[in-house]
């Protein structure tokens, strides 16, 4: 897709050059529009338009919106903060949208996080911890029938290419290791917080898997960003301040300072790619890292994202089955 700039001139070497791309197969976005008669050559030659909320008054807005429904054209309801702008939005016709407060939610301060999130966030920090046996592992699990029931249902998956079958937790966590159990415990378990969309665990895996790929080359132990990346996303998910969330864990300090202050190896390898989703390319060139390692390293995650989560589907699924059967 080419995105066209709003201070592009329409002019006849522009439009010949849009109407080739599109020849080509590219698709045409037209960014921070504002209408003008002269920009209908554009307008006609569009597959997107996006429209910054920021930058139209709420009637231009409204005014800019029924204008564009004439066309065979997206509507992109750009740079929304506010649930209240995401609806609007969604009720004038917009078709796809795009801002801060769809990646991070209205954080509700004051409100305690409930016993159970704070079992799983110890799940995760114990799988983190090198001296912590299967069966302590196992003890934390066993607390959680959901959580063993998934673990035990991944273990005996045709996914790991085994045809024994595991019968305790701590089997199936001493056969699995302690690193892929502890990518799917956590998935498991935060998969399982109530009206948790399933965009945000894609983009906490997204970020977990980037930062690991970074670590590993610039001489940072993987599994630790890949932590660091992944408790990072806990404000969206668990819908309070991270600070609140952190804090009380039994966290090493180097993982509470990357996090909360983005110190030291693991806080730059993180910078460097929330600085990447954000389009700040040059967070990572202040830490010295390559651009394009980070870029990379997205993309990769990304792959890694979707299919993590379509295996997490298939169980889940498997899980609905035999509930309804039960019945």
């Amino acid at each position: 897709m080419i995105e066209v700039l709003e201070d592009i001139p329409v002019n006849s070497e522009t439009i010949a050059c849009l109407e080739r791309l599109k020849g080509l197969g590219y698709q045409i976005a037209l960014d921070d529009f504002v209408y003008a008669e002269s920009k209908l050559p554009f307008v006609r030659l569009a597959d997107y338009v996006k429209l910054d909320l920021r930058g139209l008054s709420a009637a231009e807005f409204r005014s800019h919106v029924k204008l564009l429904k004439g066309f065979r054209l997206k509507i992109v309801a750009e740079k929304i903060e506010s649930e209240e702008e995401f609806q609007t939005s969604r009720a004038l016709g917009c078709d796809l949208f795009q801002g801060y407060y769809l990646r991070k939610p209205e954080v509700l301060r004051g409100r305690p996080i409930p016993a159970n999130r704070l079992s799983a966030l110890s799940l995760l920090s114990a799988c983190m911890n090198p001296e912590q046996s299967a069966g302590a592992i196992a003890a934390i699990v066993a607390r959680d029938a959901s959580l063993i029931y998934g673990l035990l249902r991944l273990a005996n998956s045709a996914l790991y290419g085994r045809r024994g079958k595991f019968q305790s937790p701590a089997h199936a966590i001493s056969m699995l290791g302690m690193d892929r159990v502890f990518r799917w415990a956590s998935l498991l378990v935060l998969s399982g917080y109530d009206n948790c969309p399933i965009g945000y665990l894609a983009f906490a895996l997204q970020r977990a898997r980037s930062c690991e790929i970074v670590a590993q080359a610039y001489g940072c132990q993987a599994q630790s960003a890949y932590m660091t990346g992944l408790l990072s996303t806990l404000d969206s998910i668990l819908n309070a301040p991270l600070d609140d969330i952190i804090r009380p864990l039994p966290l090493d300090e180097q993982f509470k300072r990357a996090i909360l202050q983005r110190d030291g190896q693991l806080g730059s390898v993180l910078d460097a790619v929330i600085g990447y989703e954000a389009g700040q390319f040059d967070t990572a060139t202040h830490h010295g890292i390559s651009v394009h390692r980070v870029q990379a390293a997205f993309w990769e995650a990304a792959e890694y994202s979707a299919a993590m989560l379509t295996d997490l589907k298939a169980i889940t699924d498997l899980k609905a089955v035999k509930a309804n059967s039960a019945r």
